[in-house]
């Protein structure tokens, strides 16, 4: 084809033959370079590992924005948030007569509206993490008088359990403040894991 191309043009044209050799060469590099990519890509699919099901990624975790600092301000407001939510158990349980047992529905479906509303909230505050937090606590007022209480398990067994569970729930959590997940200024990822610590960290301080 080169050689009928030569012909074809006047001696005097010799950059035109080059430019027809390097737009061949380019066609055909490019050709063959897209070939190889997409036999990469299908390599890389097929190597690629099957992803793995976490069942605390279900509740995603909050925006930084909403999550406040670790310091003084925040070990004093959830000091009184844990108040009020041990008091705001005792009132569901008591004085609404859901029991221990019938209050944990509707705490949890509140908690489920928190979490997917501070995603779709376009403002941020830390209102958010401190209404998960006062019901996490209301909760887990229940869930301790319900062991003691209704189930009327022994005390030391109760605190054993949950101080077991406790230390189960905090291994998962730890890593995370280490991690790309959290926060440089000391704001944990607020993923499943975090919010299961808190809650039984509210049931065994009760």
């Amino acid at each position: 084809m080169l050689t009928e191309w030569r012909g074809l043009l006047a001696p005097g044209e010799p950059h035109t033959i080059y430019q027809l050799e390097s737009r061949s060469i380019y066609e055909r590099q490019s050709f063959r370079g897209k070939v190889i990519n997409k036999q990469t890509m299908n390599e890389q699919v097929m190597s690629k590992p099957a992803p793995h099901l976490n069942w605390t990624s279900v509740i995603p975790p909050m925006r930084y924005a909403n999550v406040p600092t670790v310091g003084a301000r925040y070990w004093t407001a959830i000091s009184l948030a844990s108040v009020f939510g041990c008091n705001l158990g005792d009132f569901v349980s008591l004085y609404l007569h859901w029991g221990h047992w019938l209050g944990l529905f509707p705490l949890a479906v509140i908690f489920a509206a928190l979490i997917a509303g501070e995603h779709h909230f376009a403002y941020f505050t830390e209102a958010w993490y401190w209404a998960v937090v006062i019901v996490l606590r209301t909760a887990a007022t229940n869930i301790a008088d319900l062991a003691t209480h209704t189930f009327e398990w022994p005390y030391p067994w109760v605190i054993l359990g949950l101080t077991v569970i406790q230390a189960l729930v905090i291994l998962p959590v730890l890593p995370r403040l280490a991690q790309s997940g959290s926060d440089r200024t000391g704001r944990p990822a607020t993923d499943g894991w975090y919010w299961i610590s808190l809650l039984t960290a509210g049931a065994l301080r009760q």
